[in-house]
């Protein structure tokens, strides 16, 4: 079974913090996104940098894939110089071509995946 879990951006240190995600509804006024890291605090997040552990991993089987990342794919089916952008289309995470519309719906090799980044690094 898949371990399920988040990744998102701290308000307060600008780090990635990964763990469980706690939604806090205040009263129906705002919803609050936090991170929770095993028994540590709860960490409050971005909401729009979060992104979900896809199951998958690069780097010989090391290093874990979220929504979000963007990464380069070789493969026999796509350009390896094309950039794309790790996304949950329809019920299942594929990859979409970064600055295109261009998603990719096909079974993809997980492991010919190489992180190139992120879509909130610019941001930090």
């Amino acid at each position: 079974m898949r371990s399920i879990m988040f990744r998102g951006l701290c308000k307060l240190d600008k780090k990635w913090k990964y763990g469980s995600l706690l939604v806090h509804n205040r009263s129906g006024r705002s919803l609050d996104y936090y991170i929770k890291m095993g028994n540590k605090s709860n960490f409050s997040v971005y909401p729009d940098t979060i992104g979900q552990y896809i199951g998958e991993k690069y780097f010989f089987g090391v290093k874990k894939i979220y929504e979000g990342d963007t990464v380069r794919y070789d493969s026999e089916y796509s350009d390896s110089s094309k950039i794309y952008t790790v996304i949950f289309d329809h019920g299942s995470f594929v990859l979409k071509e970064l600055n295109a519309d261009n998603e990719i719906h096909i079974p993809i090799e997980w492991n010919r995946l190489f992180r190139v980044g992120n879509i909130h690094e610019s941001k930090i």
